[in-house]
């Protein structure tokens, strides 16, 4: 068992690596179902010159997201609207956000202020909290500096 393999392994089971695992199947299970769901859409909307009209695929997909979010919460919703807003070439990120905020209960919708609040506060106050450290480094060097040339006309 070489290094690179025990790395591996290790990278497996850690929980990063086990989220990180699970994102990606989920991802994956997602776009195979979409693309079944496509494939079978699209052989009922053929265009008239016996090809698949891009408009009719895009209300199948539009129609089969609604279906897919339907009843399934904020989580469902959120995934349905950013691969819908991808398939409309528009932003997923606030599609997703627009989907969950409208599936959302009143604690999930509350835990989504609090962490934009959160967010903000951190963005602001960060300059601050860095300004504050680096004065503090500032005070302990000088104050050593000065130890230091104490010391030195002591002796």
């Amino acid at each position: 068992m070489n290094a690179s393999t025990v790395e591996r392994d290790r990278a497996q089971h850690a929980p990063t690596g086990a989220f990180g695992l699970l994102a990606d199947a989920a991802g994956r299970f997602a776009v195979a179902k979409l693309e079944h769901k496509l494939t079978a859409w699209g052989g009922q909307h053929q265009g008239a010159a016996g090809g698949t009209a891009p408009g009719a695929l895009v209300a199948a997909a539009d129609a089969g997201l609604e279906q897919l979010a339907d009843g399934g919460g904020a989580m469902k919703a959120a995934g349905a609207d950013a691969v819908e807003a991808v398939v409309h070439h528009d932003n997923p990120v606030t599609a997703a956000i627009k989907g969950a905020w409208s599936e959302a209960t009143t604690a999930v919708r509350a835990a989504m202020i609090s962490a934009a609040v959160a967010a903000v506060l951190l963005l602001v106050l960060s300059p601050v909290l860095l300004v504050v450290f680096l004065l503090a480094l500032l005070i302990v060097a000088a104050v050593h500096q000065g130890r230091r040339r104490t010391a030195d006309a002591a002796t």
